[in-house]
């Protein structure tokens, strides 16, 4: 049995409704839960030389951020070499002669050395 309702005549209105506003209200914008343009803390005076513990602080961020930056570039590095090795893996096993591998400088070097080199004779 569907259950049917009465429609509410054009003069009646709900009033717990309210009319929805298109626009938002006249806030500033908002990033990150903090409103834009506005920074914690005590207003920093320039004229003031840093103290050592300041200078120490700012130094040690620094030294982070470039030890950050130093392994995300050898992180991308291993992960290619990574990449490659499954793919000359997978090419030893079905069987396909391995691509040739591009020596850097510094292997070269150190495949010249007799006690690197894959070449050295038995005594």
């Amino acid at each position: 049995m569907p259950i049917v309702t009465q429609p509410q005549s054009s003069g009646e209105s709900n009033s717990h409704q309210e009319p929805l506003d298109p626009q938002p209200p006249p806030f500033p914008h908002f990033t990150c839960g903090r409103i834009s343009g506005m920074t914690r803390g005590r207003k920093k005076d320039l004229t003031i030389p840093p103290t050592r513990a300041l200078v120490q602080q700012r130094d040690y961020r620094a030294r982070r951020a470039q030890y950050v930056t130093d392994l995300e570039e050898r992180l991308k590095k291993v992960e290619e070499e990574n990449v490659q090795l499954r793919s000359d893996l997978a090419a030893a096993r079905s069987g396909q002669p391995a691509p040739p591998v591009a020596l850097d400088s510094q292997t070269v070097c150190l495949l010249t050395i007799p006690a690197f080199s894959y070449r050295t004779q038995k005594i």
